[in-house]
C-alpha cells in the first residue's frame, strides 16, 4: 500500500522541478531537471529504474486516484502535461547520452 498524499505531493514537486518558465529562464535550462536526474544515474539499470518511476507517476498514479476514496487527491491537468513532458525530456536525454551527445 502507498501513502497516496506523500505520492502525489512528490508528483505535484517533479512537475514542479521540470516547469519551464522563459520569462525567468534561459532556453538551455529547458530540460534541465530531466538531465539532472540523468546525471544522477550511475548505469542503465538506474536509467530504466528512473523511466519506469517517472512513467508510473505519469499514468499510475492518475488510475489510483481516480479510482480511490480520498477525494481530497485531484491531479491538475497542467501537472499531468508537465510529467509527461518531463518522461518524455528524459527518454530524449537518454537516448542523447547514449548517442554521445550532451
Amino acid at each position: 500500500s502507498m501513502h497516496l498524499p506523500f505520492t502525489h505531493g512528490l508528483f505535484r514537486l517533479l512537475a514542479a522541478l521540470h516547469c519551464f518558465n522563459p520569462d525567468f529562464q534561459t532556453e538551455e535550462q529547458n530540460g534541465e531537471f530531466a538531465r539532472a536526474l540523468l546525471r544522477e544515474c550511475k548505469d542503465g539499470e538506474a536509467r530504466r529504474a528512473v523511466g519506469e518511476s517517472l512513467r508510473w507517476f505519469t499514468t499510475g498514479l492518475s488510475d489510483v486516484v481516480r479510482k480511490g476514496k480520498d477525494s481530497s487527491i485531484e491531479i491538475v491537468p497542467e501537472d499531468m502535461e508537465l510529467m509527461i513532458d518531463l518522461c518524455d525530456c528524459f527518454a530524449e536525454a537518454v537516448t542523447s547520452q547514449e548517442n554521445g551527445v550532451e
